[in-house]
């Protein structure tokens, strides 16, 4: 997995900034964003970074270089019964590794139900996406004033003299951050049409929500296992209770992943979580897109199954709940 790239040398990150200049710590954003396909992965990718520039949150897109924060994003596009829900969700890394905050949102995208959700997805929708993360990223990572700078030994004799300590330096050096390996990852507004707001949790019900999740199949490497194991613990999270089998009055969440063939040193990936209700009969699939290195998930998957099981949750609660409440009504009614 590499960094997002935009031609030519990132120069504000490595300016020295003016006294009382307002400044912020520098990101870089890895590529490719997470389950969408490569087109609409690359269109996000693009208008995200253009958002942050704007924003005046120094961008890093030179190989060798290093920024106090890495984000990595992840997308999912699932079919709703009013068009296309899309959950997006970015993870800032600090020079740790370590999670240090999380951006997430959903948009409903209204529109005639389409057999590729992400047929609905369009530039503008995803520029609503870049625009909002842009604005939350900035205000996570806020401005500061540069301290003075270290005055020259000639014309501070009183310090010299006094044998005080030496002032700071005018910008601290941020701590380096390796970029990701490739196998840990591989996702005008029209404000009448869509609908933006954090995934949630299932709802409340008189029973609480039971969902089988069986091993993944046709993954490489320990995907089967890794990416089952991941559904798992983020549905229970979001208070889905989960086992690995169970009779037919549960939910069942099957996942499935096709590997494409090698093109020019890389695969395209499909991974499929296909929802039934408890009768058997399939409700609808949660669809993850992505291109990665051949051969990169071979072996284990890690943050890839991670974030490709937290990414297709908020969708997957979704239908659930829409099913629950279609057959609620259809009770009521009946």
């Amino acid at each position: 997995m590499g960094l997002f790239t935009g031609g030519g040398d990132q120069q504000l990150s490595a300016q020295v900034p003016q006294s009382g200049q307002m400044v912020r710590k520098s990101v870089a954003f890895t590529t490719p964003v997470f389950g969408a396909p490569d087109k609409i992965s690359k269109q996000l990718e693009a208008a995200v970074v253009a958002e942050t520039e704007r924003l005046l949150v120094p961008v890093v897109k030179t190989a060798g270089v290093k920024a106090d924060y890495v984000v990595r994003g992840y997308v999912v596009a699932a079919p709703g019964t009013a068009g296309t829900e899309l959950s997006y969700i970015w993870d800032v890394l600090d020079g740790t590794d370590k999670r240090v905050h999380r951006i997430t949102g959903k948009r409903v995208i209204a529109g005639a139900a389409q057999r590729d959700p992400w047929a609905l997805v369009s530039a503008a929708e995803l520029q609503a996406v870049a625009t909002q993360t842009a604005t939350d990223l900035a205000a996570f990572i806020p401005a500061t004033q540069a301290p003075a700078p270290v005055a020259p030994a000639s014309t501070a004799p009183a310090i010299a003299q006094t044998g005080a300590g030496q002032p700071a330096l005018a910008q601290a050096q941020p701590t380096p951050l390796a970029p990701q390996a490739a196998a840990a990852s591989q996702t005008a507004q029209p404000q009448q049409a869509v609908v933006r707001a954090a995934p949630q949790p299932a709802a409340s019900t008189a029973q609480p929500i039971v969902a089988i999740v069986p091993p993944v199949t046709g993954a490489p490497g320990d995907g089967n296992n890794s990416l089952a194991g991941a559904l798992q613990r983020h549905l229970a999270k979001k208070g889905i209770r989960t086992t690995a089998s169970g009779g037919g009055e549960f939910y069942t969440v099957k996942g499935s992943v096709q590997m494409g063939p090698p093109t020019a040193g890389n695969q395209a990936i499909r991974i499929e979580w296909a929802v039934l209700d408890p009768s058997g009969k399939h409700v609808r699939t949660v669809v993850q897109r992505n291109t990665v290195p051949q051969g990169a998930l071979n072996q284990a998957w890690g943050a890839t199954a991670e974030g490709a099981a937290e990414t297709a949750v908020p969708s997957i609660i979704s239908i659930i709940q829409q099913r629950q409440q279609a057959q609620a009504g259809r009770t009521t009614n009946g």
